[in-house]
């Protein structure tokens, strides 16, 4: 007689065991080491089990962590930190189960996409042979392009339309749980204070990811019910009026000010009703008067108007912020210092930055960030790495716009909408910000570009096509109707 088991089973074993060996490793750790090392194997092992059976789930807990817990894109597991663990098993896994081929077919559609990233990647290796003398520091600064890898390896992971809902659902929850935490946060830390007074409770990685949040949630595509999509809308817009009214930051405001105006004029499909500007406007009324009740009372008379509007004017006199100032001059002397010395390889990574500062958290001078992605890159990798950088996000930008205006459904477009805008808030705050120097926002800026490149309008996947006609409807009933996970017949 012939036995077979069923692929189902055998991860329901699989399961079963891991959390076995997951529940005696943590009652042994737990009595002979640290609560730490205990809660990070357990972790661990529960973690192997979701990769394995649920790599969505992975993918969505992951990123969902990166953003929610305090210090978790610091961990580390030496000498290296948890997100490269993340990807070498991403990497593997797409290796293992011949899913590498997705990310091939994907962007052998899409080679004007493809060589900017490869060229960056040459460029980034040649840089890091170069530092190589640097040891450590040499590969933490490299990060700012090996962890386009991402991208790359997005297609692997999210192969059907049902996969992509759903961790575009599992990233609108992971933005409640922020909120949640932010609440918190308030109402037992309160506000800090910019450098110009403005109230302030998180800063712009927080800010990007919220935008993020608030895109999709507004796109009115996530919900089953038109009740959960109204209500979804109405979450998503609440997230843009936290940007603007708790960020307290200048180059937030600058970002989310540009990302609407590109949203109006490259992604916008209908005009605003005047019913609709007059809802908003009376929402941000509510956030403005809560703001006001809730900061801590000033020194000085005329408190939070005179805070936002010395901050807001030195938007345009940047000579009245030391901030602003400070920045503008790293900028200059970092292109003068790349012209001069080598524009076309840049200085090797791990090399001394323009300016140190003093870091209470770790009794010494450290190296300063120049708080310009773009500018960090020019710095490391010369002026081709910053045009093959640029290069790579006008043809993304080109590519989500297009997408959301041809797309073949109109989820497909608002979907794409919604990740588009998002990716161009990225880069703008990157202009500002360190956000491609580490991973809490660098790898949602390569996130959201492999996520646009997937977003397919008219085509089903290979898999999909061997499909039942009944399994192939149940993949599109998630609301993304025509959307595949491949590349598009056009090019970017």
């Amino acid at each position: 007689m012939r036995i077979t088991v069923s692929r189902s089973a055998l991860l329901s074993f699989f399961g079963i065991c891991s959390l076995a060996l997951a529940v005696y490793l943590s009652a042994t750790v737990f009595l002979s080491m640290s609560t730490r090392t205990g809660l990070i194997i357990s972790g661990a092992a529960i973690s192997a089990y979701i990769f394995v059976t649920v790599p969505i789930m992975f993918f969505a807990a992951y990123f969902a962590a990166l953003i929610v817990i305090p210090g978790f894109a610091h961990l580390r597991l030496h000498p290296v930190f948890v997100t490269e663990v993340v990807l070498a098993g991403l990497f593997t896994r797409a290796v293992v189960t011949g899913s590498i081929r997705k990310s091939i077919r994907v962007y052998s559609l899409h080679p004007r996409l493809l060589l900017p990233l490869v060229l960056l990647l040459i460029l980034a290796s040649v840089s890091l042979v170069r530092g190589y003398e640097n040891g450590m520091t040499a590969m933490r600064d490299s990060v700012i392009v090996f962890y386009c890898i991402l991208a790359l390896l997005v297609p692997s992971v999210i192969d059907s339309p049902r996969d992509l809902y759903r961790f575009c659902l599992l990233m609108i929850a992971a933005g409640l749980l922020m909120d949640c935490r932010l609440a918190i946060q308030l109402f037992t830390v309160g506000f800090g204070q910019s450098e110009m007074a403005t109230p302030r409770l998180f800063g712009a990685r927080t800010s990007a990811f919220l935008f993020f949040v608030g895109a999709l949630a507004a796109s009115g595509v996530f919900g089953r019910t038109a009740k959960a999509k109204r209500y979804l809308k109405y979450f998503g817009v609440t997230q843009f009026l936290l940007i603007i009214s708790l960020s307290g930051t200048r180059n937030v405001w600058i970002s989310a000010a540009a990302s609407f105006l590109f949203w109006t004029f490259f992604v916008k499909r209908t005009p605003l009703s005047a019913k609709s500007i007059l809802r908003y406007t009376f929402l941000l009324m509510v956030f403005a008067l809560a703001i006001v009740s809730l900061s801590p009372p000033q020194e000085e008379t005329g408190t939070l108007r005179s805070s936002y509007t010395q901050a807001l004017t030195s938007i345009v006199e940047h000579e009245t912020s030391a901030n602003a100032s400070s920045r503008l001059a790293w900028w200059r002397e970092a292109f003068s210092t790349t012209a001069t010395q080598n524009p076309i390889l840049g200085k090797p990574f791990g090399s001394m930055t323009l300016f140190m500062k003093y870091s209470p958290r770790y009794d010494e001078e450290i190296r300063m960030a120049f708080h310009n992605s773009y500018v960090t890159v020019l710095y490391f990798m010369g002026f081709p790495g910053l045009a093959f950088l640029l290069l790579f996000v006008v043809r993304t930008l080109r590519l989500g716009v297009r997408k959301s205006r041809t797309g073949d459904s109109p989820d497909v477009q608002k979907v794409s909408s919604a990740l588009v805008t998002s990716f161009f808030f990225y880069c703008a705050v990157a202009f500002f910000n360190v956000i491609l120097e580490g991973p809490q926002s660098a790898m949602f800026f390569w996130l959201i570009a492999g996520l646009i490149m997937v977003l397919n309008e008219d085509l089903l996947t290979a898999e999909e096509t061997d499909q039942p006609a009944g399994q192939q409807a149940s993949n599109r009933s998630f609301g993304i109707k025509e959307a595949a996970i491949s590349g598009s017949s056009g090019s970017a």
